[in-house]
């Protein structure tokens, strides 16, 4: 499972529901960029965005919530309907 693989920057993942091979970008690898930018579009998003933009909530439940270091902090753009609940 590459969410918590921390020795290398890509690692191949078989994904079963495609019956195919994937390559996928460890943390170790997204937290090297000078920028990580998430996209938020829609309400049904809203609950979600309240939950993984909790100050100081760090957890593989929401994968999301790992992106960024104190120095290059992951970037949320978020439509109004998606920040209803912030």
């Amino acid at each position: 499972d590459g969410l918590k693989v921390d020795s290398r920057l890509v690692i191949a993942n078989f994904i079963p529901s495609k019956n195919c091979m994937r390559m996928t970008f460890t943390f170790k690898l997204i937290n090297q960029a000078k920028l990580a930018c998430f996209y938020v579009l829609g309400a049904s998003k809203a609950s979600m965005c309240q939950k993984v933009l909790t100050p100081h909530l760090k957890t593989l439940d929401y994968p999301a919530t790992l992106v960024g270091t104190p120095s290059h902090p992951a970037l949320w753009i978020l439509d109004k309907e998606a920040k209803t609940t912030l």
